[in-house]
């Protein structure tokens, strides 16, 4: 659908050239529609190629896709444990916060030595020292118990086990969130009773029990008699209840008796090797100032401690001098050449916030060790002095 026109025409050098003129068709809606087709296909083309070329890459490079692909699923996979960890632990702490009583104070009767064995008991522990612990202000309860060490039989498995005499109901002021087995009871008042810690229970690396709610068990103390000879005492006792694993060492690897029939088993006369004081707040808990030990052989009252450590910054006038001199004119007609008062003072005022005598201690018995140790140094003195100076 056009127009041609051929003409000759001369350009002035002798040639003639053809012209040719032609009549652009109108564009259609058709033709539009057929070009944004072929941009399509060219476009899903580019797809295809850019898809075929990242696959041939990928079977080029097996190993280095491989290794990629490895490191991304592990490194996913250490986030995913890292996260996990540090929600078990979170929840682990909680727990073990969870059963501390804060408004509990264990207290011992022994006497522990630097450097040395355990002394004798510098304290008697018996029922007229927790009577007079039940009467002390802020005080809840007393809870004292003895101490030992059985040989458990059950059923030919044998296992020791520390033993703590004590009112078993009274456990959970130790305790406070410690949970039984099914099927547990504490029955304090029972002789025969023993109530169970997880660990003695269910012992590590075995894969059976060791005893069970409601089993019978045999439990032997050996002791020395008072000429020296080995002799042992048995006793049975019935499991009423397992306690479930409660994160306290003292619990879950000992058993808890009878208070009167530990007494009597373990010979002790009534003398407790340990009382609990449960005090009505926390807030009535840490003293002001420590217990003095009644027994100075082991030394005890002369710990040091970071709670005596004090700001020994001090800022001192150590000497202050006041003098006059009389005039030479006048001084001449006694026939003097000179002539001077004077009067000081030694060690005028300190500046500090110690509370010693002296915050200048020096060291303690001239040991370079303890220097800074303030064992009751005499205070350096105050001094006055006042004096005249003559000349002739």
């Amino acid at each position: 659908m056009g127009l041609r026109e051929d003409a000759l025409k001369n350009n002035g050098d002798g040639r003639a050239y053809e012209s040719k003129i032609k009549m652009r068709r109108p564009v259609t809606a058709s033709v539009v529609s057929s070009l944004a087709l072929n941009k399509k296909r060219n476009n899903n083309k580019n797809f295809k190629q850019i898809f075929l070329l990242s696959f041939d890459a990928l079977r080029e490079r097996k190993a280095r896709s491989a290794l990629t692909i490895l490191m991304v699923v592990v490194g996913s996979g250490l986030m995913i444990a890292i996260n996990g960890m540090s929600a078990g632990q979170t929840a682990f702490i909680n727990k073990q916060l969870n059963t501390l009583a804060p408004n509990i104070m264990f207290v011992s009767s022994g006497q522990h030595l630097r450097g040395g064995p355990d002394g004798p008991p510098t304290i008697i522990f018996n029922a007229e020292v927790v009577n007079r612990l039940k009467s002390l202000p802020f005080v809840q309860d007393v809870v004292p118990s003895y101490q030992g060490q059985l040989q458990l039989n059950s059923q030919g498995s044998i296992l020791n086990s520390q033993v703590m005499g004590m009112d078993a109901s009274k456990v959970y002021l130790v305790n406070p969130s410690l949970q039984l087995v099914d099927g547990s009871s504490i029955q304090p008042n029972n002789p025969s009773a023993i109530l169970v810690g997880d660990s003695i229970a269910n012992p590590p690396g075995m894969t059976t029990p060791f005893v069970t709610v409601g089993q019978n068990i045999k439990a032997t103390y050996s002791f020395s008699d008072q000429s020296g000879k080995l002799q042992q005492q048995s006793r049975s006792f019935v499991v009423t209840g397992v306690m479930q694993p409660s994160g306290n060492n003292q619990l879950d690897r000992a058993v808890i008796i009878n208070q009167g029939t530990a007494n009597s088993l373990f010979h002790k006369a009534g003398k407790f090797d340990q009382i609990v004081v449960a005090a009505q707040s926390a807030d009535n808990v840490n003293a002001e100032y420590p217990r003095p030990v009644l027994d100075a052989k082991g030394h005890a009252n002369m710990v040091i401690s970071d709670r005596y450590v004090e700001d020994g910054s001090y800022l001192r006038i150590q000497n202050v001098t006041f003098a006059y001199s009389l005039p030479s004119d006048v001084i001449s007609k006694i026939k003097l050449s000179k002539v001077r008062l004077y009067t000081g003072i030694q060690n005028l005022y300190t500046f500090t916030k110690y509370s010693g005598y002296d915050p200048e201690v020096g060291s303690l018995n001239q040991d370079a060790l303890l220097t800074g140790v303030d064992n009751g140094r005499y205070p350096s003195p105050r001094t006055f002095t006042l004096g005249l100076n003559v000349e002739f």
